[in-house]
Order: structure tokens, then sequence, then C-alpha cells
């Protein structure tokens, strides 16, 4: 796998993939007011936050792949406190 270098640092293939697409959706959840539009988006995010969690190329020897489910890990958080927040919202 060709490795590509980004301003995190990390050289992986799968992680620029998916920081491009969390790219995309994160400036949606800052933009939107409703919490049930931020929670559209958060499933979003959980599924491209997944697919780091769950990557097929993970090395527990690599920097790399520590600094990945370290930011993974940062954006799950990130998605399950909306979704949570919505489901306060609902009762």
């Amino acid at each position: 796998m060709k490795n590509r270098e980004d301003a995190n640092g990390i050289k992986c293939d799968v992680f620029q993939n998916q920081l491009g697409e969390l790219d995309l959706i994160k400036p949606k959840i800052n933009r939107d007011r409703s919490i049930f539009d931020k929670a559209k988006y958060a499933e979003g995010l959980m599924v491209e936050v997944n697919t780091l969690i769950n990557c097929p190329c993970f090395d527990e020897h690599s920097k790399d792949c520590a600094n990945c489910q370290m930011v993974a890990g940062l954006h799950k958080k990130t998605a399950d406190l909306i979704i949570n927040a919505l489901s306060l919202a609902q009762l």
C-alpha cells in the first residue's frame, strides 16, 4: 500500500481516505442547529470512524496506527455525544 502523509503526520492511505470523508461531514454537524440534523450527520460520521477502528491493515506496533486509532476514538466520542443528545431530546 502506498503511504501518504497529511498534516497530522499519519502515513496511511486508509486514514487519508477516511479523513477526506470526515472533513466533509464535520462542517455539516457544526453548521446545523437542529439536534435531529446533527444526529443524522453524526451517524454518517460513525460509519466513517468505524472504518478506521476496524481497519484490516491495523498494526499494533505502528505509531501511525496508534495515532489513527486515537483520532478515530475522538471522532467516535463526538458522534456518540450527539447521538445520545438526540436520545435525550426525544424523552
